[in-house]
C-alpha cells in the first residue's frame, strides 16, 4: 500500500519552529544585481557584508525593490564588517553591492517547505484581480 503524504504548505507552523537545514552562499558582488534561490522557504538568513567599513551593500526581496523602480527605495544597505539576522520567510533574496565591489557571505536557515508553495513577492500593491502582492518590497 502506498502512502500519499502531503507536503507542508506555507503556513504549516511546525516547519518554522523546528531547525531548519542550512544554505550557505559567498562570494563577490557588483553593482548589477545577483539573485539567490532557496529550494525552500526560508526560516531566517544571516548576511554578512565581508568588505571595509564604508563600503555598502543593498539587501532586498525583489528585483524592483532592489533597484529602486517601486515608489520609494525597498531595500537597506549593510555596511562593511556587519551582518545582519532576518527572521523572514522568503524563497529568494536580491543583493548588490552599492556603489562597488563587495564580499558577502549569507547563510540560510531553510524550512521543510518548497519553495514552489510560496507565492512571488510584488511590491505593486494589490492587484486588480485580487492575488495578494506585498507592499514594501
Amino acid at each position: 500500500m502506498t502512502l500519499n503524504n502531503s507536503n507542508p504548505g506555507f503556513n504549516f507552523t511546525p516547519s518554522y519552529q523546528t531547525p531548519g537545514l542550512p544554505w550557505v552562499s559567498s562570494g563577490a558582488l557588483t553593482t548589477s544585481t545577483t539573485r539567490l534561490d532557496f529550494p525552500f522557504v526560508s526560516r531566517s538568513i544571516v548576511v554578512a557584508n565581508n568588505s571595509a567599513v564604508g563600503t555598502l551593500m543593498r539587501v532586498g526581496f525583489t528585483y524592483e525593490g532592489i533597484n529602486g523602480t517601486t515608489p520609494g527605495k525597498r531595500y537597506f544597505l549593510l555596511d562593511g564588517k556587519q551582518s545582519i539576522t532576518l527572521d523572514i520567510r522568503v524563497k529568494e533574496i536580491y543583493l548588490q553591492g552599492d556603489s562597488g565591489a563587495v564580499n558577502y557571505a549569507l547563510c540560510a536557515n531553510l524550512t521543510a517547505i518548497q519553495s514552489r508553495m510560496m507565492a512571488p513577492l510584488s511590491g505593486s500593491g494589490v492587484a486588480s484581480t485580487g492575488s495578494m502582492n506585498w507592499n514594501g518590497v
